[in-house]
């Protein structure tokens, strides 16, 4: 996949320090067992990538990145950097002092994670938090898009709050590496349903419909995402990156595109 790769960032051990870097200190815990890279005062969560799997979820943590923007929705932005012959996958640490950040296990108005691990299809979005609520629901149509499947973790979802005012709203967002899914029975289900801790629904058009029909806002976003054309993201990232990707990959990729957004396409 590297092939070809001249953007890649050239990482020394000297750039993995934590000193200067701000992270909360409620989830610094999380990062301190990974690396911090520091590069010129710009920080970086630094995941190694240890097999030839790994380096496919670089392409997929690039194309959520991608498309999060295509819908107005704050991402973390991805590099790569390579240390000798190992290869990273670089997220550019976000946190501002002026919020306090919180992974959705801890938010105060997430009260129902256990019924949306019983349910199939559960509606719990904080109408009281707008911008939350209408920022779940792109993200969670994105991750239908991309056949995402770890975000029923709660590390992969953050939520910040203005230290000052009321505002709430998401973090952005991170962590599409376990995308585009292949059926074997261990991982059935991530082709049927999809949930995070606030919306959980069946990857299917009826389901899509229902929230649309409640939420009519979301319309936009799954219009852009089902018109998307796997090709030309794919062409976007190898260009804007100077990425090689596998063709391999490529043609799973557009297959496994076509497949979800014929389901977003027949919801609207």
């Amino acid at each position: 996949m590297l092939n070809n790769y001249n953007k890649v960032i050239e990482m020394n051990r000297e750039g993995f320090n934590c000193e200067g870097a701000y992270i909360p200190r409620n989830i610094e815990t999380d990062y301190i067992k990974f690396k911090i890279y520091n590069r010129d005062g710009d920080y970086y969560y630094a995941k190694k990538m240890e097999s030839i799997t790994d380096e496919d979820m670089v392409i997929y943590e690039l194309i959520g990145s991608y498309l999060a923007k295509q819908i107005g929705l704050d991402a973390v932005d991805y590099k790569v950097g390579m240390l000798g012959d190992e290869i990273y996958v670089l997220s550019a640490l976000f946190y501002d002092r002026s919020f306090v950040y919180s992974y959705v296990d801890n938010c105060y108005f997430n009260e129902d994670l256990n019924k949306l691990r019983k349910d199939y299809f559960i509606d719990n979005l904080p109408n009281d938090y707008p911008y939350v609520r209408d920022n779940i629901l792109k993200l969670s149509l994105l991750d239908i898009k991309m056949g995402q499947y770890d975000r029923y973790v709660p590390t992969n979802l953050m939520i910040k709050k203005a230290v000052i005012t009321d505002y709430v709203d998401l973090a952005p967002v991170y962590d599409f590496g376990f995308s585009y899914p292949k059926p074997i029975p261990e991982n059935i289900e991530a082709f049927e349903i999809y949930y995070n801790a606030f919306l959980k629904i069946r990857k299917n058009e009826e389901s899509i419909k229902l929230l649309l029909k409640k939420y009519p806002q979301a319309r936009n976003t799954i219009k852009t995402l089902a018109y998307l054309d796997m090709r030309d993201i794919l062409a976007a990232i190898s260009k804007d990156n100077d990425i090689f990707i596998d063709r391999d990959l490529m043609y799973y990729l557009i297959s496994q595109d076509n497949n979800n957004s014929v389901i977003l396409k027949r919801s609207l």
